[in-house]
């Protein structure tokens, strides 16, 4: 069953690791994208859960980009990031493309999850604790579909999957709400937040 989930994944992302050149100048900027091809393709396959973004990285000789995500259990934070992706200092100025975060099989004991971002992706990574059972789930965008300026050397919440210390119910939060995440955290069972943060590695240089 791995192995088939392996061979529908690699069929579903063949073109994510070409990312393309950016055709606008300015800010580097991230909005949702729920409607894209990925998305709609995961459903028709039934292979989980997608969060997919439209990305504009500027400066691209001159950024790093790191994308990952913290797992909380009961409140407690992992001591690393369940999936993790680091690249920066393209040969290009300007990188535009699909950014995202994939849960495969989120409901079985062979839950899988992976990265990409325009030019890099990350290999399914088998969950060691996969996600408890019986508790309610829900999952959603920290941010709209209108582009979000990224600041360098900021983070920022860009999705969120939860579920509920109750076996019964889930509660209803904010996921635009910093502070709503916060109680998020303390008040469910688990839960997932997925995270960027752009550096500038010439300011960096410059400090050194």
């Amino acid at each position: 069953m791995r192995k088939v989930l392996l061979i529908l994944f690699s069929i579903v992302f063949l073109a994510i690791g070409s990312g393309c050149t950016g055709q606008q100048g300015g800010a580097t900027t991230i909005s949702a994208n729920p409607d894209s091809n990925y998305v709609k393709t995961f459903k028709d396959l039934e292979l989980g859960i997608l969060y997919d973004f439209k990305f504009n990285l500027e400066n691209a000789k001159e950024k790093w980009v790191n994308v990952w995500v913290e797992r909380y259990t009961d409140g407690k934070k992992d001591s690393n990031p369940l999936v993790d992706l680091s690249y920066g200092m393209s040969p290009r100025d300007s990188l535009t493309g699909h950014l995202g975060f994939g849960i495969i099989n989120p409901n079985s004991d062979s839950t899988m999850v992976f990265l990409y971002a325009p030019g890099v992706k990350s290999h399914p990574i088998l969950l060691a604790q996969p996600f408890p059972k019986n508790h309610p789930r829900t999952w959603g965008y920290s941010i709209g579909d209108e582009e979000v300026e990224l600041e360098p050397e900021k983070t920022k919440v860009l999705g969120v999957y939860r579920q509920s210390s109750s076996k019964n119910s889930i509660r209803g939060y904010n996921m635009k709400d910093p502070e709503a995440i916060k109680q998020m955290i303390k008040n469910d069972k688990v839960v997932l937040l997925l995270k960027i943060k752009v550096e500038d590695r010439r300011k960096s240089d410059e400090t050194t």
